[in-house]
């Protein structure tokens, strides 16, 4: 019997956003509403993140500082250019001048959090995310991230505390429930985790996270309505490589093998020298239509862009062995052996090689 597999996700290229969404944040400037916080005015400065426009910014910010030195807008919005740049020890040197001008604004402590949490400093992080809800206890996003963090120290139930009572305070914003789907995921409730999912899309019709992950969540269940989200998915990333491999690995999984092909064929057209679709192809034609010719093509093309692709190897010497080619097989094995010893597969089958001489 011949053993054989193939990959049935894309973990490394799955983002599951444990770490905090830090591209979205925006600058502030120096007015305030009523309530303290510091109104957003995206006009007054450019929202270009590129490395030159981060270090312009920076320049501008200097000359401002130098001629208003008391301002603490102008040390936030400094902070965030260093943020963005990755220059986190220049960030938070900025963000706690701000806070010793003024202690009172949440956004400031909002901020210096994000700096923290960008070093995965947690309890410091929590610290200044509780310090923003102090100073304004409707700071939603203060909640979220409390909430975010204690997912990310798998902390689920205090997780659901925060994103709940960040929910009570903003009930339109999807990426709450599609945490709470996060969440229920964890503790292995797929029914309110699909349930969270879908109420993000309904919030957010173009959440394509949230359609990816109720398309894995009905895969899983073997029901077909996975399609339908990976294709909702689709039409907001029609070249998503990833939801492509999610709905051509839940084609192969349900016997649909003509149009597995072409949407790996897709994939290739998107990315060729990605190998687990040309892998994945090969396992078409070694394992439900015994094309050994075909097969070998793919796991070759699979070996040419990932020499240490291990399963190729292996599958590469099942292949032959189809062909009768036991020599080229064996050699295959022994390469994927080679690549790591403990690859049972390839030793069994050596094994069995090793019984035919017999």
């Amino acid at each position: 019997m011949i053993n054989s597999q193939y990959f049935r996700n894309m973990n490394s290229l799955r983002l599951l956003a444990l770490l905090p969404l830090l591209c979205t944040l925006i600058f502030f400037s120096c007015n305030s509403n009523e309530t303290g916080e510091v109104i957003a005015n995206k006009d007054s400065i450019p929202q270009n993140d590129s490395l030159n426009e981060q270090q312009r910014l920076i320049a501008d910010l200097d000359k401002r500082i130098v001629s208003d030195p008391d301002n603490p807008n102008h040390y936030h919005a400094r902070a965030f250019a260093y943020f963005r740049l990755a220059q986190y020890s220049e960030a938070m040197q900025d963000i706690e001048r701000c806070i010793r001008i003024d202690s009172t604004i949440a956004i400031f402590h909002y901020t210096k959090g994000e700096i923290l949490f960008a070093e995965l400093k947690v309890e410091e992080a929590l610290q200044s995310y509780r310090a923003a809800l102090r100073q304004n206890p409707n700071y939603f996003d203060a909640e979220f991230r409390i909430g975010r963090i204690h997912m990310y120290i798998k902390s689920w139930n205090e997780a659901m505390k925060h994103i709940n009572a960040g929910l009570k305070l903003n009930p339109n914003f999807a990426e709450g429930y599609f945490m709470k789907g996060e969440v229920y995921e964890e503790l292995r409730d797929t029914a309110k985790a699909a349930s969270s999912f879908q109420t993000a899309v309904e919030q957010d019709p173009n959440y394509y996270e949230a359609y990816i992950r109720l398309g894995l969540l009905y895969a899983n269940a073997h029901n077909k309505l996975a399609l339908d989200y990976y294709n909702s998915a689709l039409s907001i990333r029609p070249n998503s490589v990833e939801a492509l491999y999610d709905k051509a690995i839940f084609m192969q999984d349900h016997g649909m093998i003509a149009d597995a092909l072409s949407t790996y064929d897709k994939i290739i057209e998107i990315n060729p020298r990605l190998e687990l679709p040309w892998f994945n192809k090969g396992y078409i034609h070694l394992v439900e239509t015994a094309n050994y010719n075909e097969a070998l093509v793919m796991f070759d093309k699979a070996i040419e862009i990932n020499p240490r692709y291990i399963d190729a190897w292996h599958n590469r010497g099942l292949t032959y062995e189809g062909l009768k080619n036991y020599p080229k097989a064996r050699e295959n094995f022994k390469k994927a052996l080679e690549l790591d010893p403990t690859y049972d597969l390839s030793a069994e089958a050596m094994d069995r090689l090793d019984r035919m001489k017999k």
